[in-house]
């Protein structure tokens, strides 16, 4: 199977060097290194002058990286005379004679859907897809890829759906042990099991008391996050006082991605303890995925799009069923063949696979 076009312009709301949504680079990584495009990531705007001159295009691995400059540095809020700046700066490379695919990953161009220029046009919408609000903005593309909500794409839409995901960034893929993190578990090991949690903590979107009741309930058992906190002081509150409160709970919040992946390699199972609410009803948390990739099991809250993937994961529909959940699991070690099946639920949401697959959707 070939990709459908010589060259990719990916546009993601995410920067490229952004330290969680590091799968979003395995694409375009894929696309260049196994099929041989030529790709270009466009960063979001900047306002900022200095930030544009130092940043405005770079060379990473082979893939051509631009920060382009703008009025407003959120695509929605454009103006007309954001568009013919943020045109202007890119129109060089879809304007060839080689097919071009437009792929827009968490974020709308509706003027770039219309133009011409472009052979295959994708949107990845992410957390925050409405399909019956946003249909105007994304009724030109060629492909829609939510994570939920692909049965409320409204009938009239022209173009082709595929229920997609996230997914576990190499670091967790082809993760290999090493002694990353060795020095700093050491003073865990009283502790009779190790869970993980990795991601960002807000208060939003993170279930606090859930996993104070956890703690309480489980003593011999450390809770290990590796975080980002989104800063609120809200969060910050919380966290501080968990910390005090809890030796079983231990925050890390400045390791790298491939630690993250160590952490997660030195617990029992992975957790997500989320809010059932707001715009966690929408989200598909890659950390099932990079859990799933180190053979770890999942304890998850009723996020909707998780249903896709009970069993493996375990589901709990309250704060009591989570504890019971997680007390059952740690009990009974996971044997190979389940372990196996985690590896290949990964396998099948990684960027090599799901490539393939969106390939074959664009062709027929």
């Amino acid at each position: 199977m070939n990709w459908p076009c010589q060259k990719t312009i990916i546009i993601s709301r995410c920067f490229w060097d952004y330290y969680l949504h590091v799968f979003q680079k395995d694409y375009a990584y894929e696309l260049k290194n196994s099929f041989g495009v030529e790709v270009i990531w466009v960063d979001r705007p900047t306002r900022n002058p200095m930030v544009w001159f130092k940043e405005k295009k770079r060379s990473i691995d082979g893939i051509t990286v631009l920060r382009p400059w703008s009025l407003r540095n959120e695509y929605e809020n454009f103006e007309r005379i954001d568009r013919k700046l943020f045109d202007f700066q890119i129109s060089k490379y879809f304007k060839t004679k080689d097919s071009v695919c437009l792929w827009s990953i968490c974020c709308i161009h509706p003027w770039l859907s219309r133009k011409n220029n472009f052979s295959h046009k994708i949107y990845w919408p992410g957390d925050h897809f409405a399909p019956q609000d946003e249909y105007h903005h994304y009724k030109d593309y060629d492909l829609v890829m939510p994570w939920i909500g692909i049965d409320e794409i409204p009938s009239e839409f022209p173009g082709k759906r595929f229920e997609s995901s996230t997914c576990a960034g190499e670091s967790f893929m082809q993760f290999k042990k090493n002694r990353l993190l060795d020095k700093r578990l050491e003073k865990l090991a009283h502790f009779e099991n190790k869970v993980s949690y990795i991601g960002g903590l807000s208060w939003e979107r993170f279930d606090f008391e859930l996993l104070e009741k956890a703690a309480v309930a489980l003593p011999n058992t450390a809770f290990l996050l590796g975080v980002k906190s989104d800063g609120l002081s809200k969060t910050e509150d919380l966290k501080a006082y968990l910390l005090k409160n809890y030796q079983n709970i231990r925050i890390f919040e400045d390791l790298d991605y491939m630690e993250l992946a160590t952490l997660v390699s030195k617990c029992d199972i992975g957790i997500i303890p989320y809010r059932i609410s707001g715009q966690n009803l929408r989200i598909c948390p890659n950390k099932f995925f990079e859990y799933s990739a180190l053979g770890k099991r999942t304890i998850t809250t009723a996020i909707p799009s998780m249903t896709r993937y009970c069993p493996p994961a375990r589901i709990a529909q309250t704060h009591q069923d989570f504890i019971s959940l997680l007390n059952n699991e740690l009990q009974n070690p996971i044997d190979e063949s389940s372990n196996i099946e985690l590896r290949k639920v990964a396998e099948k949401a990684s960027a090599k696979e799901t490539i393939v697959r969106i390939a074959n959707i664009l062709e027929n």
